[in-house]
C-alpha cells in the first residue's frame, strides 16, 4: 500500500484525509448523530458505534494531533480554511471530552507537554538574553494554566477520583487490596500475565495467549475471567503472545522508521511537519496502548496501517522517486 501511495506526490494526503474524514462523520454514519452528542453533553459516555469509548478517543485524538501539526500547511492553501479548521479542532476536543476516556486525556496532556518541551528547548537554544527568560516563562505559564484548567474541571476530576481507592492501594504497594474497578481489572490482569510471561518468555504462548491468561488464572473472579478476553495493554499482550522476540520486533519497527524518517528530514527531502506529526503520534499512541490493546483490534490495526503507510510512502518517495 505504501509503495502504491508513493507513486503520486500528494497521495498521502488523500489516504490520511480520507481516513480522518471517515472518522469525523462517524457520529452520523455509525452513531446516532446529534441526539448521541447531546446525551454525551449530559454526562453519558458515547462512542458513536466505534467499538468502545476508548477506541473513539483514540481516533479523534489522532485526528486532533494531525490537525494541529498540519495547521500551517492547511492555512497556506487558503486563509479562509481557518474557520473550518478551528471548528474541526473544537469538534475533536468536544468528542474527546464527552467521551470521558481518562487514558486519552492523560495521553493528550503528556503529548502536549512533550511537544511543548521540545519547541521550548529548541527556541531556548536559539534565544539570547531576555528571550530565554520569556521563553521559559511562557512555557511555565502554559503548563500551570493547562494544569489549572484540568484540575478545576469537575467532570475530569470526578472521572479520575473514581479510581481513588485503586490508586491509593497501588501507592502503598498493597496490590491485593486494589478493587476491581476499571483500572483495577487492568492491574490484576497484568499481574496475572507475569506468571505466563515467566513460563514462556522468549516466544510466548501464541496469538491466543492473552485469553489463556484470563481463563486460566484461578484467583481472578469468574466475572472477570469470562467477561474480559484480553489484557488492556499492547506491550504485555505482545510479551504473553509472542514473547520478548515479538515485543523487540515491534519496537524495532518504530526505531527503524524513526531513523529513516528523520534522516530524510535532515536532508530536507521531507517536511518538518511530518516529523512533528510522527513524534506526536508516537507519544500519544504509546501511552494509549498502555491501557488498551489497540494493536489487537481492527481500530488500532486500521490507524496503525494508515499512519505507517503515509510515513513509509514519504520515505520511499524522498529516497527513490523524487
Amino acid at each position: 500500500l505504501a509503495w502504491w501511495v508513493a507513486q503520486r506526490k500528494n497521495a498521502i494526503w488523500l489516504i490520511w484525509g480520507s481516513a480522518a474524514l471517515g472518522i469525523l462523520i462517524s457520529p452520523w454514519v455509525t452513531g446516532e448523530g446529534i441526539p448521541e452528542i447531546i446525551r454525551g453533553l449530559n454526562g453519558e459516555r458515547v462512542f458513536f458505534g466505534l467499538r468502545q469509548a476508548q477506541h473513539t478517543s483514540l481516533f479523534f485524538g489522532i485526528i486532533l494531533i494531525g490537525l494541529l501539526c498540519f495547521a500551517r500547511k492547511i492555512l497556506s492553501i487558503n486563509k479562509w480554511l481557518t474557520i473550518p479548521l478551528v471548528l474541526t479542532i473544537l469538534y475533536c476536543l468536544l468528542v474527546i471530552y464527552i467521551n470521558s476516556s481518562r487514558q486519552a486525556w492523560l495521553a493528550l496532556l503528556l503529548t502536549a507537554f512533550f511537544m511543548a518541551s521540545y519547541f521550548t528547548i529548541k527556541r531556548f537554544n536559539r534565544a539570547t538574553g531576555k528571550q530565554k527568560i520569556i521563553t521559559v516563562s511562557l512555557f511555565i505559564a502554559g503548563v500551570l494554566g493547562l494544569g489549572g484548567m484540568v484540575t478545576s474541571n469537575d467532570t475530569m476530576v470526578n472521572r479520575v477520583m473514581q479510581e481513588k481507592e485503586a490508586l491509593t492501594a497501588i501507592a502503598t504497594l498493597d496490590f491485593d487490596d486494589v478493587p476491581y474497578s476499571s483500572f483495577g481489572i487492568r492491574l490484576h490482569s497484568w499481574v496475572a500475565a507475569t506468571d505466563f510471561i515467566k513460563e514462556k518468555p522468549i516466544f510466548g504462548w501464541g496469538s491466543n495467549g492473552r485469553t489463556l491468561v484470563m481463563r486460566h488464572t484461578e484467583w481472578l473472579p469468574d466475572w472477570v475471567q469470562y467477561g474480559f478476553g484480553h489484557l488492556h495493554n499492547t506491550y504485555i499482550e505482545m510479551l504473553v503472545n509472542f514473547g520478548i522476540v515479538g515485543l523487540v520486533f515491534y519496537l524495532f519497527m518504530w526505531v527503524y522508521m524513526t531513523k529513516k524518517l528523520f534522516r530524510e528530514i535532515r536532508k530536507g527531502t521531507i517536511e518538518k511537519d511530518i516529523g512533528y506529526f510522527f513524534m506526536s503520534f508516537v507519544v500519544f499512541w504509546s501511552i494509549m496502548n498502555c491501557f488498551e490493546a489497540y494493536q489487537n483490534f481492527w481500530t488500532g490495526v486500521f490507524y496503525f496501517t494508515v499512519f505507517m503507510t503515509g510515513i513509509q510512502a514519504k520515505i520511499w518517495r524522498a529516497k527513490y522517486l523524487i
